[in-house]
């Protein structure tokens, strides 16, 4: 798989602005130019796709974009005129409606809507809403465009992205050019570790951290912070299955032998019992199963936690304090791909110039930043370069820079180290790409059977990571839990998911 280096292509770009007309307000063109483009890489893209665009999109356009945000805020109007009146976009002819939906309802109002002849052109579609709307006509087919006019968008994202988005042959969205890579490891509390005199780098797996896991429980310490609602299993099944849905999973190295219930394994089994020992030996804090939770903030981390780690995820919180400990391999698979999707309706009138648009919304700074962060002055100031949220942001703008478009381009948060981009840029290098990238499971068939099984999952699952099961009740409760997994239409979901598995290693030869 062709890995591209992503930083090389953002750099690759600068060589070629000086040739090229900026993009900026046409208004205060001198003051975006020196505050908006903060380094070589957001400096880079806006020039060279205004001219690219403005060939492309001969007739004026009208862009309809559906936010996705946590409220309906009144900062809309003031963006959409912030960003029409750039330059690139009078060039491209283009002009751009934002509408705002909130978390809750954003759905709902966008298929409603659509349904009732509505006109939204980019909707946002991550995960399995990517795969429902490609499946049931909601989302257009953008490949054509992609690969032969828009080039600059499609050449910029590693292939890693489209490979994971490309669906029988076609591309239905553009992601979120961010890390593409995951891992699972643990945060583990510095003075623990000086007082244990425990080296993190002896650490490789979760058997082999038992020793600190337990020294973690002892001595008032707090132990490894868990909740009761959470299945923290991918800290030990995460090498050895690629989870599809639930508890239907393939065995990584075994990809071609089908889909199991990786529940009924008895390499599950066995760290179920591991972690009855985590349990009894105090390693896990006594209260977990009364969802008692820790504020980082207040309450200084002098255990352990589990968590889905990518680089920085964790800074606002460890401050120095804490280190990350890896529990597993790094790997990419189809959904850490689809994590932040947007998406051309079938709805719209003019595909071309929808991703005309999302071109500029990837590769010109001025755009990706006002989706980011809103305005400066209103919603965010700017403090040494870098992003420092107003006290009243929440007011007016709250969307974040992972869902909106690419991250090398935006400006980083007072928060956030210097070299955050190029540390992204190193850990994705390490991943390795999963045997079923791409893959997608269409749940149409078995969505009751997706749905009860999840129920039963959120039911058993976290007690047997926990280790609250006593162990002579384990073979039983393991039982009763995959009893009720099948009752609950398991055997359909594997079956369907074999069905399309096949269809689809088929069309990878």
């Amino acid at each position: 798989m062709k890995m591209k280096n992503v930083l090389g292509v953002l750099l690759s770009v600068v060589m070629i602005t000086g040739l090229l007309t900026g993009c900026g307000d046409s208004q205060t063109v001198e003051s975006t130019s020196q505050e908006q483009k903060s380094s070589s890489q957001v400096e880079t893209q806006s020039s060279a796709s205004s001219e690219e665009v403005q060939d492309e999109v001969k007739e004026p356009a009208h862009i309809v974009v559906a936010m996705y945000n946590p409220a309906v805020l009144p900062l809309n109007d003031q963006m959409e005129e912030y960003i029409n009146n750039l330059d690139c976009m009078k060039e491209a002819n283009l002009t751009v409606d934002i509408i705002s939906f909130t978390y809750n309802d954003y759905y709902q109002k966008i298929e409603l809507g659509l349904a009732a002849g509505d006109q939204y052109d980019l909707v946002y579609a991550p995960q399995t809403y990517y795969t429902l709307y490609s499946s049931n006509g909601v989302l257009a087919d953008i490949s054509e465009l992609l690969t032969t006019k828009y080039t600059t968008l499609y050449d910029m994202i590693p292939d890693v992205f489209w490979n994971g988005l490309t669906i029988d042959g076609k591309i239905y969205g553009v992601p979120t050019l961010k890390e593409y890579a995951a891992q699972w490891g643990i945060i583990v509390s510095n003075k623990l570790l000086e007082d244990t005199g425990i080296k993190a780098e002896d650490i490789t797996d979760w058997k082999s951290a038992y020793d600190l896991l337990v020294a973690a429980g002892a001595n008032g310490r707090n132990g490894l912070h868990l909740n009761s609602t959470s299945d923290y299993s991918q800290l030990f099944m995460y090498d050895k299955y690629v989870s599809i849905s639930g508890a239907a999973a393939v065995e990584i190295g075994n990809e071609s032998a089908g889909v199991v219930n990786k529940f009924e394994s008895d390499y599950y089994k066995e760290m179920v019992y591991y972690q009855r020992e985590l349990y009894e030996a105090g390693a896990i804090h006594p209260e977990v199963m009364e969802n008692v939770t820790f504020d980082q903030e207040t309450e200084k981390l002098y255990g352990a936690r589990p968590i889905s780690y990518t680089p920085f995820a964790e800074a606002g919180i460890l401050n120095g304090e804490a280190t990350y400990i890896p529990m597993t391999s790094i790997r990419t698979d189809t959904s850490v791909t689809r994590g932040s999707i947007w998406g051309v309706t079938n709805r719209c009138e003019n595909k071309d110039a929808a991703v005309a648009f999302l071109e500029l919304w990837n590769t010109v700074p001025e755009i990706k930043n006002t989706f980011a962060y809103g305005l400066e002055g209103i919603s965010y100031n700017l403090v040494d370069g870098k992003v420092k949220r107003t006290d009243d942001y929440r007011n007016w703008w709250r969307a974040q820079n992972w869902q909106t478009g690419n991250m090398f381009i935006s400006y980083l948060e007072t928060s956030e180290p210097d070299g955050k981009y190029e540390a992204y840029e190193e850990w994705c290098a390490q991943t390795t790409a999963s045997a079923i990238l791409g893959f997608s499971f269409d749940a149409t068939n078995v969505s009751a059977q997706v749905a009860a099984c999840n129920a039963v999952i959120k039911e058993y699952s976290p007690a047997l990571f926990i280790g609250v099961i006593e162990k002579d009740q384990i073979e039983s409760y393991l039982a009763t839990f995959n009893e009720q997994l099948y009752a609950s239409g398991l055997q359909d979901i594997i079956d369907e998911m074999n069905a399309q598995l096949d269809v689809w290693f088929a069309n990878q030869k």
